[in-house]
């Protein structure tokens, strides 16, 4: 697995990214929130097209051109709000 890390690629998230994300988020263990959870609270594919197309906002990490983490910055508050990485390459 160490050798993978090398391999590593981070760039822009794009709405080609969508299932991507959701797929990443609901994979997580702590702080854990289901499709369903994460679609009543608002954040649905269609919002994350409107926020992805609106401004550069999401980065996606890859290891062998494979998704396996990504962050979001709030452009207005200057802040990251979210940060997710699958748990086989967490720590």
């Amino acid at each position: 697995m160490e050798n993978h890390y090398l391999e590593q690629h981070v760039r822009l998230a794009n709405v080609n990214d969508i299932a991507s994300l959701f797929a990443i988020r609901t994979s997580v263990k702590e702080n854990h929130l289901s499709k369903k959870q994460l679609i009543d609270k608002g954040i649905t594919p269609d919002a994350l097209r409107d926020i992805l197309s609106a401004s550069p906002c999401a980065w996606i990490a890859e290891i062998a051109g494979n998704p396996i983490g990504f962050s979001m910055v709030d452009m207005e508050q200057g802040s990251i709000f979210a940060l997710f990485v699958r748990p086989e390459f967490a720590g």
